[in-house]
């Protein structure tokens, strides 16, 4: 449905889907361990992938709502997501 509605925007999801979805189906046909493990990284991966978006989506939104402030441009800080990263990958080592 992402391609017909041509919205762009949305590939980056439908890559993590189709990522769980080839890691999912190598599992099944091969039974190693290492693809289950894949799979948990490319989850924590889409996670902060859609929680990057969100904060996005609200920033927009809150620069939409104050009055005055139709022309200002959100730039997300990409300071705090990667502190968020590295939090997480020092989490799974």
């Amino acid at each position: 449905m992402i391609w017909l509605d041509r919205n762009d925007d949305q590939l980056g999801v439908l890559a993590f889907l189709l990522g769980i979805l080839g890691f999912e189906i190598y599992y099944l046909l091969s039974g190693e361990e290492k693809f289950l493990n894949l799979q948990i990284h490319l989850h924590v991966i889409a996670i902060l992938l859609v929680s990057f978006r969100v904060s996005v989506v609200l920033g927009k939104e809150a620069l939409n709502r104050e009055p005055g402030m139709q022309d200002a441009a959100f730039v997300p800080n990409f300071v705090y997501k990667n502190i968020a990263i590295v939090s997480v990958c020092a989490f799974f080592c």
